[in-house]
């Protein structure tokens, strides 16, 4: 498939540069669990068990957060406690969320609003790469 589109990572790490410097700032969402956490093999044992983190990707939300953007852990709880520990686990890592499950942007909205979504549900690996390619123009 020769499929192109405008907003692939080229064009996507363009639109956030620009968005950026036009507002200071990015709204970057991102989940718990398969992404910063390792579900997989811990499961749900939330404590502060370093071999579980994904460090690499906790690193750059760390290195978004000190350029002025804000993080909102989007994520599926089954409980309210549980969305407390996970907000406690990213604050113990130094991530410190603004948002919790919740859009600033677009309060009460049905379609949340982000700029970009870390998930390993909606291409990790490329938004991953986008928000670092961001990152290095800012610098």
């Amino acid at each position: 498939m020769n499929f192109k589109h405008p907003y692939f990572n080229e064009g996507a790490i363009e639109r956030l540069y620009r968005d950026y410097m036009q507002y200071g700032c990015l709204y970057i969402a991102f989940d718990f669990d398969n992404t910063i956490w390792d579900y997989d093999k811990y499961k749900n044992n939330y404590t502060n068990i370093k071999e579980a983190v994904n460090w690499d990707i906790v690193n750059i939300l760390k290195k978004a957060k000190s350029h002025g953007m804000k993080l909102i852990l989007w994520t599926s709880c089954p409980t309210q406690q549980d969305e407390i520990i996970k907000n406690d686990l990213c604050k113990a890592w130094g991530i410190c969320p603004d948002y919790l499950n919740w859009s600033p942007l677009s309060p009460g909205a049905v379609k949340p609003h982000f700029n970009l979504l870390l998930d390993d549900r909606a291409g990790l690996e490329s938004s991953v790469y986008i928000l670092n390619e961001v990152l290095k123009r800012i610098n």
